[in-house]
């Protein structure tokens, strides 16, 4: 065969291999991130204040659930910023700013004092309204069937534990309680590994 010969019959397989490959992958959508952080910043605006409007919060989360088919996509805010992630402080990205990270150190490491809490106020809320739009939007995700021993109401549980665990987190805001705010991230982490252990890869 010459030489051309084989370049046309090694780009033939090749085609043949991605059409093969293409037909047998599970099809996903990949999203624009600035267009994700749009629909859940308004999201976030929704469930800020002491009246919250159910029903636009209810519309609002339908329709992400139409636009993003994978809740990864969405999970994809609590990353580093070098991970395409909102990170923890916008004025300050780094390689480990991420929200989830930090959210991880306050629930597990040194207390923070009252002057350190108080600075670091409005991070901490930022972060914790994005938990509760992700709590909303999360709902929308539960498996319709057992798989691997685990089903929705283990979805649900560990899902109202971020929940409950942002509650905790605007009231230990609220009253400057550093003991408090570890207790409660410490249940946010908490409720967030064991729904990655029992529903992340199954």
């Amino acid at each position: 065969m010459s030489r051309i010969g084989r370049i046309l019959a090694s780009g033939t397989t090749l085609v043949f291999a991605l059409i093969l490959s293409t037909d047998n992958a599970t099809a996903r959508n990949f999203y624009d991130d600035a267009a994700i952080k749009k629909d859940i910043d308004a999201l976030v605006e929704l469930l800020k204040g002491d009246k919250v409007d159910d029903a636009k919060v209810k519309t609002a989360v339908a329709d992400i659930k139409k636009k993003y088919d994978d809740l990864n996509d969405l999970m994809k805010i609590y990353k580093p910023t070098a991970k395409k992630g909102l990170g923890w402080n916008p004025a300050k990205p780094g390689k480990l700013d991420g929200i989830e990270q930090r959210i991880n150190d306050l629930g597990t490491k040194k207390v923070l004092t009252k002057a350190q809490m108080a600075k670091e106020k409005e991070l901490i809320l930022r972060a914790t309204y994005y938990n509760l739009a992700l709590y909303e939007i999360t709902k929308g995700f539960a498996p319709d069937k057992i798989k691997g021993g685990k089903g929705p109401n283990d979805w649900k549980k560990h899902n109202d534990e971020i929940m409950e665990g942002s509650k905790e987190v605007i009231a230990a805001v609220k009253a400057n309680d550093p003991v408090a705010l570890k207790k409660a991230m410490g249940r946010i982490g908490g409720g967030c590994t064991e729904c990655h252990a029992d529903f992340r890869d199954r």
